[in-house]
């Protein structure tokens, strides 16, 4: 197996922060792909959104119809601190204040959670393509208002962790109009 950091790679311009903003945007596209939605990135990210999520089905099948959850994608890697099943995450409170807000889709928080040793955030080879750990979804919708300049600490469950089933859900509710 040949991990990302291996001979051959050539060192680009990207950060540290960087890589870790792509490779959670790749795994949320990943998962987004596997469900049959289309996941669209927003580059210029003005607004705290990274990613659209859209689902379009067939009304006459009960099927998902033309809905979309918009997400901040995050990242982090090495310990995190867990405690009663939540990881705690320090957010920007720019990111925050948009994320607490009712909007006309749903807005969620998608936290990568990959391992402290970057030879192990990516593998390689003829048989697989492997990005290791996991990411983790929350609303932060009705939250309270801070008046923290930099950040703030917010719970992310580890039971919500983004995986193909979880998202076909929140695509339904969303489709269905009921909070996330």
């Amino acid at each position: 197996m040949i991990s990302s950091h291996s001979e051959g790679c050539a060192r680009m311009a990207l950060s540290e922060n960087d890589i870790k903003e792509e490779l959670s945007c790749a795994y949320i596209h990943a998962i987004s792909s596997i469900c049959g939605y289309t996941c669209e990135r927003d580059n210029k990210d003005r607004l705290g959104i990274d990613l659209r999520i859209h689902g379009k089905g067939n009304p006459r099948n009960d099927e998902l119809l033309n809905c979309e959850i918009a997400i901040q994608a995050k990242s982090t890697s090495g310990d995190v601190s867990i405690v009663d099943g939540k990881i705690k995450y320090d957010l920007k409170v720019g990111n925050y204040k948009v994320l607490i807000e009712e909007n006309s889709c749903p807005s969620l928080l998608v936290l990568f959670v990959m391992p402290e040793d970057k030879g192990q955030w990516l593998s390689h080879s003829v048989e697989s393509l492997i990005s290791r750990k996991c990411a983790y979804w929350c609303s932060l919708l009705g939250q309270a208002d801070t008046d923290n300049i930099d950040t703030i600490r917010i719970d992310v469950p580890i039971a919500n962790v983004l995986s193909p089933s979880a998202l076909v859900e929140l695509m339904g509710k969303a489709a269905r109009g009921e909070q996330i």
